[in-house]
């Protein structure tokens, strides 16, 4: 499949591969680019949850519980902005 059509058609694309479980070669002006394959089934099943992983990392990565995890924005906003010139 030619790189054009695989950019117009590529929710399509990725329909096809994933229903008839074949890969599907893209080139440019003939010669090969990319090949879109399904993702293995095992790499799915071996995923990990966000939730489980975020709560598997904060109990090996122990920290001050009164310290926030993100600064305050609304104050970072107030900050003066610094000149992209460097000029004052």
């Amino acid at each position: 499949m030619g790189i054009f059509e695989a950019k117009t058609r590529f929710t399509a694309l990725c329909d096809e591969v994933i229903r008839t479980g074949q890969p599907t070669m893209v080139s440019k002006r003939g010669k090969p680019l990319v090949l879109v394959t399904p993702v293995p089934s095992e790499t799915i099943a071996d995923r990990e949850d966000i939730l489980c992983a975020w709560s598997r990392w904060e109990k090996s990565h122990p920290g001050d519980e009164d310290e926030p995890d993100f600064p305050d924005v609304i104050s970072l906003r107030s900050l003066p902005k610094p000149n992209p010139l460097g000029e004052s």
